[in-house]
């Protein structure tokens, strides 16, 4: 199992938010259906960067989070039909694997830039869900 890291990211400037925010929404209304993804992102770094880039990602996707509110909100019904709602609590799961460590058994970033990035050399991909 590799080391990782779990953070619960919300949007930028989450503590000054309401408590919670509601926006009626109507069966015209174009909405997201509920969607799991999962993304990977390789960065050859040096060891002493690491951190730094897990830091400026982070900012990042918070900063995504606070333009798209929707990503971190539920459609809910309601006295008047439905809404959209995102509490001041609701928080983004943001997962950071480290898989260069000494005795890891991985490919290397060089093993998959070999590869093309394809899928096939990371092997079964229930080790990586």
């Amino acid at each position: 199992m590799p080391l990782q890291q779990v953070f619960h990211l919300r949007t930028s400037g989450w503590e000054q938010d309401p408590d919670e925010e509601r926006v009626k929404v109507s069966t015209i209304d174009r909405t997201p259906t509920t969607s799991y993804n999962q993304y990977v992102v390789y960065f050859r770094v040096e060891e002493a960067e690491t951190n730094r880039t897990v830091n400026v990602l982070k900012a990042g996707l918070e900063t995504t989070l606070s333009q798209a509110r929707y990503l971190c909100g539920t459609i809910e019904k309601d006295g008047g039909g439905h809404s959209f709602v995102k509490r001041k609590e609701t928080a983004v799961k943001f997962v950071v694997q480290r898989l260069d460590l000494p005795g890891d058994n991985y490919p290397s970033l060089d093993d998959i830039e070999a590869a093309y990035f394809s899928a096939r050399c990371l092997g079964d991909l229930d080790t990586w869900s």
